[in-house]
């Protein structure tokens, strides 16, 4: 089974679930990572704080990586295309910037709804 793993303290980052689980076709299972024994999956607190990760049986993927992960699992091509756009330089290392940058504020975005 695969896992989608996020802050579900995050009001952004729940909110960002609840969307994709209802746009993307194929979406994991998404657990916040409050709800996990941490240890069973040998991650820890400071991982998993700053970072959405995927596991698979045979992989844990971090951050920009999860991202591409999911995009590149979808069945519309743009999509795709867009997740191995995230693998490759220098698009990888520009959406890791952004990526910790909101990583830094997340708490402090407000969500409606």
């Amino acid at each position: 089974m695969t896992l989608f793993i996020y802050d579900g303290a995050c009001a952004v980052c729940r909110a960002t679930v609840r969307t994709l689980r209802h746009r993307l076709s194929r979406f994991p299972e998404a657990v916040p990572y409050q709800d996990l024994d941490l240890d069973a999956y040998a991650l820890s607190r400071e991982e998993v704080d700053g970072r959405v990760w995927i596991l698979t049986p045979s992989r844990q993927i971090a951050g920009v990586g999860a991202w591409s992960w999911i995009l590149r699992a979808q069945p519309d091509a743009r999509l795709r295309f867009a997740g191995h756009l995230l693998r490759t330089p220098p698009f990888r290392q520009l959406a890791e910037l952004a990526y910790l940058g909101f990583a830094r504020i997340r708490h402090r975005i407000p969500v409606r709804g």
